[in-house]
């Protein structure tokens, strides 16, 4: 996938109802993907999260985490809301299942803290977290911050962001 695809997915997302669920890669919104995911990670989806996010199913909205959007567009999220993952397929396209950490392991050489060279498409990586640079100073997240889900960041407001 090229850079401007990538963006172009991101775009989609970010024009898509969302909502930040850890673990999640372009689902949309369900009872049972809640229940689900709180029994996979007990300690991130506390009562009240649940009870909240039960408030977004069945009412169009896509869930993601910050890596899982990536995974989502590399994996074939195309805002598909009767399809289990949004039109995702697991580890599809050749591209491995990966998380914040691998991601940043395949890029660590290439990790610069200078802004000043940042082309659109790459990657950004925070602490524990990951966007994607869209240019003029922009980024596209999935982010719990700024009322959760996919939004468009100035650069700076990225907690510790690095560039690839």
């Amino acid at each position: 996938m090229k850079n401007r695809e990538f963006i172009e997915k991101a775009k989609l997302a970010l024009s898509s109802k969302t909502i930040y669920m850890k673990g999640v890669f372009g689902a949309p919104v369900t009872e049972s993907l809640i229940a689900e995911k709180a029994k996979q990670y007990p300690g991130w989806y506390t009562a009240k999260k649940v009870e909240t996010l039960k408030g977004y199913a069945g009412k169009g909205y896509f869930a993601f985490d910050c890596v899982c959007l990536h995974k989502a567009i590399l994996w074939g999220w195309n805002a598909m809301p009767k399809e289990r993952h949004g039109g995702a397929a697991y580890k599809s396209n050749d591209v491995p299942d990966f998380t914040t950490e691998s991601e940043e392991k395949v890029y660590a050489d290439d990790v610069s803290k200078d802004f000043d060279f940042v082309q659109p498409g790459e990657i950004l990586f925070g602490d524990d977290h990951v966007g994607v640079y869209i240019g003029g100073g922009e980024a596209i997240e999935c982010t719990t911050s700024f009322g959760g889900g996919v939004v468009k960041t100035i650069v700076g407001n990225m907690s510790g962001a690095a560039g690839n």
